[in-house]
């Protein structure tokens, strides 16, 4: 199973190098901060993909299943979905929703 992070030894202690690599630059983490991998890949650790975030910032970013904004298949107009219908959302409005239907119901016929 390969490591979690890219580690570095420094004096005989181990360190997690994306941090090692940020606090040379900006100096230590503050308190309730962790250093994020933009890219997602946790073993590029070039400075430009690196980024301080709140841990509720970084939980947020994670956690986020399904996008906070959709495009209506109908009318293109982007829109956000209800906290529960995310994952379907396909249409901004009941008008496009009937559309849509009208449309499906054409390519099924």
């Amino acid at each position: 199973m390969p490591a979690r992070y890219r580690k570095v030894k420094i004096d005989g202690r181990t360190y997690s190098a994306h941090r090692v690599i940020w606090e040379k630059a900006h100096g230590p983490i503050p308190a309730g901060h962790i250093i994020h991998h933009r890219d997602g890949n946790r073993f590029h650790n070039d400075l430009s993909n690196l980024e301080l975030l709140t841990h509720q910032a970084h939980s947020a970013h994670h956690n986020q299943k399904h996008s906070l904004t959709a495009t209506c298949k109908v009318c293109g107009v982007t829109f956000t979905p209800a906290p529960t219908k995310r994952a379907r959302a396909q249409t901004c409005s009941k008008p496009c929703f009937c559309e849509l239907m009208r449309r499906q119901k054409l390519g099924a016929a």
